[in-house]
Parts: structure tokens; C-alpha cells; sequence
């Protein structure tokens, strides 16, 4: 009876898990194979090599893939590089900056976190003055959060002020690796971790790790002072299978890996600045389409805005949520925590068409004027 229901679901327009089109998501009912396997290093392989192309990760810094959410791969970078001395400054304006900040407070006591009270949104000039006046060994933060919308757009900036004071940097680039430009090694980026359910394309299932080879000097240096991590969260032995072997410590998700094959493979096809540029045109149709028809954006300044979701004030929107997936079928998203019923969030990651966008925020102003 559930899956009943699932199977009649026609577009799938959250944060993530994202709609992905049949001609990629049909390679996930392909058998799967050993991942010990020829056939699966290659795959492994070239997945890499299209990531590192996507987002802009040179040989002499690392990427691995670690089988989870990708929660996993935050969790994996902050317990390799974090020990009970670290101090680390998190700036949380949004749900998932909680979210670091409370996985981080489980390594060290030394967590300071600069927080924005919702609708309160931090402009670049406070970043750039917190960084500067704050000391810290880490700083860590959301590229783009998508509870409430908004991208930081620079994080070189953020980059040349966090290197001059010999601290390290990690993004937690979930939803914004496909959507936002991003270079790790050219903008001094230490850490960024994505997931292959986001604009990506893929299933959920696989954590994406990059870093600077300067993380990887620090957590050999920790670990040769005896600091210790969970087997699960190794990244020197991950480094070494792949390097050894060419495949992963653990089974993944082998049918999730099918499917990010064939979207990796359109995206660098379409090449990564139409694909960015594909985000960014739509969600600007989209939010002028939306404000033009009497929805209000949460962000309002477009410099801050993003092109992964789309999130509206709206009041009692859980039940508009509700009847949209069960009278047409079409998965939106409510807010998130204590804004859950007083916003609505659209998705506008992947190959998704602007027309179901479109669609769908014509059936929220429908259920909005009844």
C-alpha cells in the first residue's frame, strides 16, 4: 500500500532527495556488482575524475567517497581534524549551521557559534568583521542553507582571512555543489562535503569529501600525537584503499553509484558553467514569477539568495504541502523546525523543467486564494 502511493508520485520539488529524470534513474535498477570488482573501480574512477572536474579539485588535494548521508562526511572531517584542544567558530544562520555546530560540540568544549536569529540574515561586511576579530583553529560554516535560502557567495574572502590567521576552512557545500561556482584549491577551501542527492543528481546514499592536502598534513599530524577515530571515519584509510586498490573500505551503495554515474556524465557533457548557469537563469525565473503572482521571498536581496531552493513566507503551509502531494502527486516542502508552518520551500536543483516549477507555485496561489 505504501509503496502504492510512492509509485504514483510525479515530481519529486524538495531541497533533496531531487527529482531525477527517467533516462538517469532507470541505471538504478541495474543488478548490482562486486565492489571489489574490476567493472567497479573503473566506475569508481571515472565518478571521481567528473567530481574533481565539477568542483574544481587539482591532484595535488584529495575527494573520497563515504557511503552515508552526508551528514557522514561532515561528521567523518570534523572527527579526524578536531580534538579536545581545537577551538572552532561556527557561524549558524539557518538549521544546518545548528546541525554543525551540534555534531563539532561532540569533539571539543571549544565551540564558539555565531548565531542569526531568523529574520536576521549576516552581510558580508559582519562576516568579514567576525572572522577578522575572532580567534579560532577552525572556522565552519553552511555554503548554502536551505531552511531559510541563503548563499554565501564569497568564500575567498572568507578563505584569505581564515589562512592569514593559520586556521582551516570547511563548507558544508550539501546543496550548493551544482549550483554555485566553487573552486577548493584556487579559493583556499580546506574542507567541503556534498552529497549525490543534491544537484548532483543522484540517489541519496554517498558523502562526497574534498580537501586541501593542507587538512590532510593536520589530521596525520593529529593522528601521530594519538588521536583516534572511529574505523567508519578513517579518511587516511579511505586515501589508502583507493590509492592501493581503487575502491572503498566499505560496500556502497552500488545502484546510487549507477545512477551519479550518468548524471556526473551529463553535467561535465553539458560542461559545469552552462550547468551553473542553468541554475542560476531558473531560479531567477522563478522568484521574479513568484514575487510578480504576490508570494514573498525569505531573502529578499538576490545576493544572497539561492538558485537550490526557492523559500516563500507562508503561512499554515503544511496542509498546502499536504494536499499538493495528495490531490497532484507533486512533493514540496514546509519550513523547517519552528518555521515549519509558516514557510514553503521549492526545490530547483538537477534537470528539473522551469514549467514544473512554475506549475507548482501556481498550485500553492490556487490553495492560498480558496
Amino acid at each position: 500500500m505504501v509503496l502504492n502511493k510512492i509509485m504514483g508520485i510525479k515530481k519529486v520539488l524538495l531541497p533533496g532527495p531531487i527529482h531525477i529524470p527517467e533516462d538517469i534513474l532507470q541505471y538504478a535498477a541495474l543488478k548490482p556488482i562486486s565492489h571489489r570488482s574490476r567493472d567497479f573501480i573503473d566506475l569508481l574512477s571515472i565518478i571521481i575524475n567528473d567530481l574533481r572536474v565539477i568542483m574544481d579539485i587539482d591532484k595535488r588535494d584529495h575527494l573520497i567517497l563515504m557511503p552515508g548521508s552526508s551528514t557522514i562526511g561532515i561528521e567523518a572531517i570534523f572527527s579526524n581534524i578536531i580534538d579536545e584542544n581545537t577551538k572552532v567558530l561556527v557561524l549558524e544562520y539557518g538549521f544546518f549551521g545548528y546541525r554543525i555546530r551540534e555534531i563539532v560540540s561532540r569533539y571539543t568544549n571549544n565551540v564558539k557559534s555565531i548565531k542569526y536569529k531568523f529574520p536576521s540574515i549576516p552581510q558580508k561586511c559582519e562576516i568579514m568583521n567576525i572572522l577578522e576579530r575572532e580567534n579560532y583553529d577552525i572556522i565552519a560554516l553552511v555554503h548554502n542553507e536551505t531552511s531559510i535560502g541563503y548563499t554565501i557567495r564569497f568564500l575567498p574572502d572568507i578563505a584569505k582571512i581564515v589562512h592569514e590567521k593559520d586556521a582551516y576552512l570547511v563548507v558544508d557545500g550539501v546543496s550548493s555543489i551544482g549550483t554555485e561556482e566553487f573552486k577548493l584549491g584556487k579559493w583556499g577551501i580546506d574542507a567541503v562535503i556534498t552529497g549525490s542527492q543534491k544537484a548532483l543528481g543522484g540517489l541519496p546514499g554517498l558523502s562526497i569529501i574534498g580537501f586541501s592536502n593542507r587538512l590532510y598534513e593536520r589530521i596525520q599530524d593529529l593522528r601521530y600525537k594519538g588521536h583516534k577515530v572511529p574505523f567508519y571515519f578513517d579518511i587516511p584509510l579511505y586515501l589508502d584503499e583507493y590509492k592501493n586498490h581503487g575502491w572503498i573500505p566499505t560496500t556502497p551503495p552500488i545502484n546510487s553509484l549507477y545512477v551519479l554515474y550518468k548524471s556526473l556524465e551529463k553535467i561535465v557533457n553539458m560542461g559545469i558553467d552552462r550547468y551553473l548557469d542553468l541554475h542560476k537563469t531558473r531560479a531567477f525565473k522563478v522568484y521574479e514569477y513568484a514575487f510578480n503572482q504576490g508570494l514573498k521571498p525569505i531573502i529578499m536581496d538576490p545576493y544572497y539568495r539561492s538558485n537550490s531552493v526557492a523559500v516563500f513566507y507562508l503561512e499554515n503551509s503544511l496542509p498546502i504541502v499536504d494536499e499538493i502531494r495528495r490531490r497532484y502527486r507533486i512533493l514540496l516542502a514546509p519550513g523547517v523546525g519552528e518555521y515549519r508552518n509558516k514557510m514553503i520551500r521549492i526545490g530547483m536543483m538537477g534537470f528539473i523543467d522551469l514549467s514544473d516549477i512554475i506549475e507548482a507555485i501556481d498550485l500553492i496561489l490556487k490553495h492560498i486564494s480558496k
